[in-house]
């Protein structure tokens, strides 16, 4: 069975170590950030997550779309739990262990941003020394 391309550029990006996010790892600054500050702590800690710098405008309204969502559901959550942490880790812990969710377009942003990861022959600058250097002091 012939997989679609959609598939495999998902199974690309849901295992790449840079572009998989779990929801437990922005957990902990939900919690240590202040009411009035949690949505844009949580956009920053996407941002850093996703290893955007400096991002466009366009990348950060979808950001802090995909921050508004997750503070919503977390609070829901949250509130679900009677604000008590060991509650709130036993009864979430398959949402707290699985990926947040991003579009498709912002990780394709996020992918073209990467290093690239090429195979063969490494640069020239990597084995060549330089030699005039050295025949220059002796």
């Amino acid at each position: 069975m012939k997989q679609s391309p959609e598939s495999k550029r998902e199974r690309k990006y849901s295992f790449g170590s840079t572009l998989c996010i779990l929801n437990c790892q922005i957990l902990e600054t939900w919690l240590d950030s202040t009411k009035q500050r949690k949505l844009e702590n949580v956009c920053l800690k996407i941002q850093q997550l996703l290893g955007l710098e400096e991002p466009t405008e366009e990348v950060k309204v979808q950001i802090k779309k995909i921050a508004n969502f997750y503070c919503l559901k977390v609070k829901q959550k949250w509130d679900k739990s009677c604000r008590k942490l060991d509650r709130f880790m036993s009864s979430n812990e398959s949402w707290l262990n699985s990926n947040l969710n991003i579009p498709q377009a912002l990780l394709d942003c996020c992918y073209q941003n990467m290093p690239s990861t090429s195979t063969g022959w490494p640069n020239k600058s990597l084995y060549l020394r330089d030699y005039t250097s050295e025949i220059d002091t002796e």
